[in-house]
């Protein structure tokens, strides 16, 4: 069974739904990062993080359904 990202950080969820501007937690390439939500629709969010190894900034969409998103500041 696969831990839960607040099993893995020990932080809690946040109940309600995110917003432009959240900092987030979310799956990329393999490992978690903190990110921040630059767009919100019916379906989808946009997250913009930045590459610890080549400070590149990139951006990815989850789905809202799908997606667990943990706010840096409980």
């Amino acid at each position: 069974m696969e831990a839960t990202i607040q099993e893995m950080t020990g932080m809690p969820a946040k109940e309600r739904e995110v917003e432009v501007g959240d900092e987030v937690m979310h799956w990329a390439t393999g490992r978690l990062r903190w990110g921040e939500v630059t767009k919100v629709t019916k379906r989808h969010i946009w997250i913009e993080y930045t590459s610890r190894s080549t400070g590149q900034v990139h951006n990815t969409q989850r789905h809202r359904d799908i997606a667990l998103m943990y706010s840096k500041f409980c």
